[in-house]
């Protein structure tokens, strides 16, 4: 047969039978390309075009650069294949992705997705999805017949995230020639950075360090570069000038009429350059000013000082004493001072007392009972109508002293039932009493008991090395929170001395308890609190506080204290000679459970009991402690921010404030030593505590 006829035959089979036609069909992927962030998911779709033909069936496996991208999941919901003899799975460790399926006859003609494959990027540059050799494609013809399969992969690139950078300064808030320290955190790009400093501040490290030498608002300018791409970010800091502060004090206490007396002022903070303008008692324009008297009385030199156009003034006090000649007037006249003694001191008015006695709210007398009486009381307590007097005497006694120490401790209304609870549950164990104790320790003067402000306390290891220092505030209040470890504290105020030689090795005196004289602190406990009171001895007497106390500028400390401690006092001590008096003249186990709660009052009234003084912020995803964290109190009135502290490495952290409303921002501590808002808490009402100590989870 010559080779027209075989070409005939061949022919005639092709149109007799379309089915067994030969087909060239293709396996290919969409998108055959793209470019894609690293870390994000792209979609890519396993297609497949019968080429004209018929067809039911396709299998195939697949390579992918597994050092590029891995594969998240694979979708056929969508897929025209209804039937899989391998449903299409894939292989990260090995870079494979296989499938074998299909759908019932009559099959179909034209291009259909069989698979989604949901890959993500994992490394940058790019990479390659192929078909492997083997790729079949079966015509619909009953016998299953393979068709020419044509395959075509796709190339991918995976791109590093877009670049960003933030920028904070620490503190943001500072006085002229304090330094500043920018923070940048770069994000996204290759990893790599390279940093470039610019405005306020100039430099090629992730942070940069600056000081200025005027207030101002100063914004530094950071650029990062990573690979080809940049990325800006601003931050700024508010400089302005130190507090100004103002003293004044007078060349002597008290001088004769005519004789003259000398005014100086001593001022620090606001820019160094100080202008003086006294007026009142004494008029000039120097730090020092110089008058005579022809009156006797009390006067007032004030001192304006102006820095920086910031101004702050200052009263010198002091006595003009009258010449005692023949028909001349004494303007002195007796006063009872904070502490009930009895003082001379110039001005107008009348003899306020003549003895220290008579300074005194509520006299406590001491008198020895003969043992005559005692036995009589014994034969009266011993009849019922007595002992249900003695009863009454001494319940009443225990429960006024209960009052007396419980409400030296600012509760919460939840803490308070819970005392409550446990007061009328138990009974005699008194369990939550403690001693008038505040979380905080005051400087104060030794002679009138006033708060001294400011006075520089210095907490110091046995070393000499400063560990921390505080100013006080108006109430003389001051705190320092310390690591395990033993420690002295050191204090200055002008025109005083310490330790206090009056009241030195003394436990208390009649405000304060828990004083100290110089001596070394251990600190066992982590998070523990110094919170000592400190007595310093005037070497004159300071009429600035004088003043501030006839003010009523003092916001936790009032005379009232003193007058309403005497009369519990008295209550306690009355009540206690009656428990006594009726146990030993009846001992029932009524009187005795009287008495008993009466000592446990005494040795509670003894050693105190240490409130919590500090507050915790910890991690609310895991509950670990958020070290070294930045505590910022800010009015919300104002915005203005009243005081910061730097938490410990657990968390813990110790925060005076005066008293009024705050709330508060958390700055969480990054690893590089940077820091980043994390929490802003809702208003804290601390009119009535005058410290922050609240738990946050952040």
């Amino acid at each position: 047969m010559n080779n027209k006829i075989k070409i005939l035959l061949c022919l005639f089979f092709i149109f007799a039978f379309p089915s067994c036609a030969s087909a060239n069909s293709r396996l290919y992927l969409v998108p055959a390309s793209g470019s894609y962030i690293i870390g994000n998911n792209f979609a890519v779709s396993v297609t497949v075009n019968s080429g004209g033909a018929v067809i039911n069936t396709a299998e195939g496996d697949l390579t992918f650069d597994k050092t590029k991208f891995a594969v998240s999941s694979i979708d056929a919901s969508q897929s025209t294949f209804s039937i899989w003899v391998e449903y299409p799975s894939f292989s990260n460790v090995d870079g494979t992705i296989s499938f074998s399926g299909g759908v019932p006859n009559p099959g179909f003609s034209g291009t259909e997705s069989i698979f989604t494959i949901n890959f993500m990027g994992i490394a940058l540059g790019s990479g390659d999805v192929s078909f492997n050799t083997g790729a079949r494609v079966l015509l619909s013809d009953g016998i299953g017949t393979d068709t020419v399969v044509d395959t075509a992969g796709g190339t991918y690139t995976i791109l590093p995230t877009v670049p960003a950078v933030s920028c904070s300064a620490l503190p943001s808030s500072a006085n002229i020639n304090q330094p500043i320290t920018f923070t940048a955190i770069a994000l996204g790009g290759i990893g790599v950075y390279t940093y470039s400093w610019s405005g306020a501040c100039a430099g090629s490290s992730p942070s940069c360090t600056n000081s200025y030498s005027t207030p101002g608002t100063k914004t530094a300018a950071i650029t990062i570069t990573t690979g080809s791409q940049t990325a800006s970010s601003n931050c700024s800091a508010g400089i302005g000038l130190p507090g100004l502060n103002v003293s004044c004090f007078s060349s002597a206490d008290s001088v004769d009429i005519n004789q003259p007396v000398t005014f100086s002022a001593a001022a620090s903070g606001g820019n160094g350059l100080y202008s003086y303008s006294w007026s009142n008692a004494c008029t000039g324009d120097s730090s020092t000013c110089v008058n005579s008297y022809n009156s006797a009385g009390l006067k007032t030199a004030t001192v304006t000082v102006t820095s920086g156009g910031v101004s702050s003034s200052a009263n010198c006090v002091f006595a003009v004493n009258a010449v005692c000649l023949p028909g001349s007037e004494v303007f002195l006249r007796n006063i009872c001072s904070l502490d009930n003694k009895c003082v001379s001191a110039y001005g107008a008015g009348q003899n306020q007392c003549q003895s220290d006695s008579e300074c005194s709210p509520v006299p406590i007398i001491t008198v020895p009972i003969p043992i005559e009486t005692i036995k009589i009381i014994e034969k009266a307590v011993n009849t019922p109508q007595a002992s249900a007097a003695a009863k009454a005497i001494s319940t009443t006694g225990a429960a006024v002293a209960t009052a007396q120490i419980a409400s030296a401790i600012a509760f919460s209304p939840f803490e308070i039932l819970l005392a409550l609870a446990r007061l009328f549950g138990l009974f005699f164990a008194a369990i939550g009493l403690r001693k008038r104790i505040k979380p905080w320790g005051v400087v104060y003067d030794s002679v009138t008991k006033q708060p001294i402000d400011p006075a520089y306390v210095v907490l110091k290891d046995l070393q000499g090395k400063t560990i921390s220092s505080a100013i006080t505030d108006l109430d003389g209040r001051y705190g320092f929170m310390a690591g395990p470890g033993v420690y002295q504290m050191s204090v200055n105020k002008t025109n005083y001395i310490f330790p206090s030689q009056k009241l030195l090795g003394r436990p208390n005196d009649e405000f304060y308890n828990d004083l100290y004289f110089g001596e070394s602190l251990e600190i066992k406990q982590n998070g523990d609190t110094i919170i000592k009171n400190i007595p310093m001895d005037p070497l004159k007497f300071d009429w600035n506080e004088f003043a501030k106390k006839d003010k009523r500028l003092m916001k936790f400390y009032s005379r009232l204290d003193i007058i309403l401690r005497q009369i519990f006092d008295l209550f306690f001590v009355i009540g206690f000679i009656a428990a006594i008096i009726a146990y030993f003249s009846a001992p029932y186990p009524y009187n005795l459970i009287i008495l008993l709660i009466y000592l446990l009052l005494l040795f509670l009234r003894l050693i105190g009991i240490k409130p919590r003084t500090y507050g915790r912020i910890t991690d609310g995803a895991n509950g670990n402690p958020l070290s070294f964290a930045l505590v910022r109190a800010v009015a919300p009135d104002t915005n203005v921010e009243i005081a910061h502290k730097v938490a410990d490495k657990y968390g813990k952290y110790y925060c005076l404030v005066p008293k009024g409303k705050y709330f508060v921002k958390i700055e969480k501590k990054n690893s590089d030593g940077s820091y980043f808002p994390a929490f802003i808490s809702p208003v804290i009402d601390a009119s009535k505590t005058g410290i922050i100590k609240n738990n946050f989870r952040i």
